[in-house]
């Protein structure tokens, strides 16, 4: 048997990748900003390597507010949720804050979509499907 430092590596061409824009934005994240990580990982190379997913974690809801913090270890006065609870539409799918995401999350996936790139959303799904 091969031991672990014999066995063959992936290539980095064979690891697909997700980018998350947590870390970078936290609730300032917008269409805009999206756009923009996947320009960079067009520009890098990074998604021609496989880097083709940018998440939405939070912050893209209509939130009023947003308050914290959550169980968890966060640091003191960091901001991890809706303050109010975020409006959802007749069929009750949380709707996006749309001077962050104009036209909601809708146009901006469709325009990933044209380029390549897959998006991933962070989302609570409506009571009726729980």
């Amino acid at each position: 048997t091969q031991t672990q430092q014999q066995q063959p590596q992936p290539a980095l061409s064979d690891v697909t990748g997700v980018h998350a824009g947590w870390n970078l934005a936290r609730f300032d994240v917008s269409a805009a900003m999206i756009e923009e990580m996947a320009d960079a990982l067009e520009s890098t190379g990074l998604k021609a390597l496989g880097w083709d997913t940018l998440e939405i974690d939070e912050g893209w809801e209509a939130c009023e507010a947003y308050a914290g913090p959550a169980p968890g270890p966060w640091p003191e006065g960091f901001m991890t949720t809706c303050a109010t609870v975020a409006p959802r539409d007749e069929r009750g799918w949380i709707q996006a804050n749309l001077t962050k995401f104009p036209g909601g999350i809708k146009p901006l996936a469709d325009r990933l979509h044209a380029r390549g790139f897959k998006l991933g959303i962070c989302a609570e799904p409506p009571a009726a499907l729980l």
